[in-house]
């Protein structure tokens, strides 16, 4: 398992969460809550796979994995869910007092 790099933006009005996922594509992602938690699961496929082509140097990580992302203290509301340029982006907006 690994996880991708998160960054969290919050205002008065919504919190962002933007989930570095290149070569993800969004039909492969999973978004859901638990306890709190914001938790994006998916599998980063490896290219080439069943290629003839010899990995030489292997960086980028691949394979499922699960991120869980502790959410502000509010009553948040799912908002846009946006894939942009290999980064996901997640808006959840505040709701009530």
């Amino acid at each position: 398992m690994w996880e991708p790099p998160v960054d969290v933006f919050e205002d008065e009005f919504e919190v962002v969460v933007v989930v570095a996922l290149p070569g993800v594509s969004a039909d492969r992602v999973s978004v859901t809550t638990e306890s709190g938690e914001l938790v994006v699961r998916a599998e980063s496929r490896l290219p080439f796979t069943g290629s003839r082509r010899a990995v030489r140097r292997l960086e980028i990580p691949y394979g499922f994995f699960e991120r869980r992302i502790r959410l502000p203290e509010a009553r948040l509301e799912t908002g846009a869910r946006d894939l942009l340029d290999g980064c996901l982006i997640l808006r959840l907006r505040k709701v009530g007092p």
